[in-house]
């Protein structure tokens, strides 16, 4: 828990700026790293800044702000261009004077400079001084509202939006190549290393996982949390397990949205199910129809994944040269695309209209069967 007081030293150097008819004006941080700093001990209001040695940074004041007639706000912004250093002691002062105005004791933090492949973090710090009369003396009129803004709504929408966008095109599961495939292995099972998208957020294996399926039948479930804190750098937290129960998404603990699909499924016998779709989720075509290739399922040899016409609601291709009567191509199952490579086989006994080689193409609608035959 971090303590905070008003110098003794600030109260009288106060009291002869206003008897100057000077304006109170602090404008100076600084940060400290003292040893042995008890956080959770009251500060006297006479303590003194700490000697140079233990003073890791210094910073003029970014913005000040008037909450009210008695309360005015000071604040600074690190960004991931300061550092790196551990500070436990922060100090409000008038850089003129040296006059040491206010102090706060907490526990120890870092704040780190992006450097060397490792990314930095941004720190916002401020004090609220409250006394009578601090608006007036100060002649801070800004409010504070304007420009002390919470950005954690605002970055928690912006993941949620890109979640939702990526949910959109993956649904609530798909996996790339052997990403997360379950194999028997003995008498365990390894999940397959690789990526896939699970509500909307990218997991990755990076490695193959053991799971130790105790109780079968049961499945194996992929678990994926966007986690971080607010100055530090978020990334997906991925998890497997085996489980009887059928697992759902839920928040945890700290308030993290976990993100859960059943990528697999064991029988009784230890036979293992694959459950993964692949790839995006399906288009839609003009009539609204959904068509879908999900439910493929990759070759365990190449990973490849066969798709026919009928798959995505094209017309089938018809490789082998027509040797029939146009007019039996009226059925449903005639629908496609047919090659006449043969001249002297396009002929008006076989209902040809013109006497050429060409293609035809056969379509079956409501309204009967339609043949457009091009040489």
């Amino acid at each position: 828990m971090s303590q905070t007081v008003i110098t003794a030293a600030f109260e009288e150097w106060k009291a002869q700026e206003a008897a100057g008819g000077n304006r109170v004006v602090l404008d100076g941080f600084v940060l400290a790293n003292v040893p042995g700093l008890d956080p959770d001990v009251p500060i006297s209001n006479t303590e003194d800044m700490p000697p140079d040695s233990q003073i890791v940074y210094r910073q003029d004041v970014d913005k000040c702000g008037v909450v009210n007639n008695n309360a005015v706000v000071y604040s600074i912004t690190m960004g991931s261009n300061i550092g790196t250093f551990d500070f436990n002691w922060i100090g409000l002062v008038n850089k003129a004077s040296g006059v040491l105005a206010m102090i706060v004791h907490a526990p120890m933090q870092r704040k780190l400079k992006t450097e060397d492949g490792q990314q930095g973090n941004a720190i916002n710090r401020s004090f609220l001084m409250e006394y009578d009369g601090a608006a007036t003396e100060t002649q801070i009129n800004t409010p504070a509202q304007t420009w002390q803004i919470d950005f954690t709504a605002r970055l928690s929408g912006m993941d949620e939006e890109w979640r939702l966008a990526n949910f959109d095109i993956y649904g609530p599961g798909a996996f790339f190549g052997d990403g997360f495939l379950v194999r028997k292995d003995g008498a365990s099972y390894q999940v397959q290393p690789g990526n896939g998208y699970i509500g909307g957020v990218r997991a990755t294996l990076s490695s193959s996982e053991e799971i130790t399926a105790a109780t079968l039948p049961a499945k194996v479930f992929a678990d994926v949390s966007w986690q971080g804190a607010l100055t530090g750098r978020w990334q997906a937290v991925t998890t497997v397990q085996s489980s009887t129960d059928e697992l759902a998404d839920y928040i945890d603990d700290d308030g993290f949205a976990h993100y859960v699909f059943a990528v697999a499924s064991i029988d009784a016998a230890g036979v293992v199910t694959d459950l993964r779709p692949i790839g995006s989720l399906p288009a839609q075509v003009a009539d609204g129809a959904v068509k879908s290739v999900n439910t493929k399922k990759p070759d365990p040899k190449t990973g490849d994944v066969t798709v026919t016409a009928a798959d995505t609601g094209a017309l089938p291709l018809n490789k082998t040269a027509l040797a029939v009567d146009l007019n039996t191509l009226g059925a449903n199952a005639s629908a496609g695309v047919y090659f006449q490579p043969v001249t002297a086989n396009a002929t008006a006994a076989s209902h040809y209209p013109i006497n050429e080689a060409g293609t035809l193409l056969v379509t079956i609608s409501a309204y009967g069967c339609q043949q457009e035959y091009t040489s």
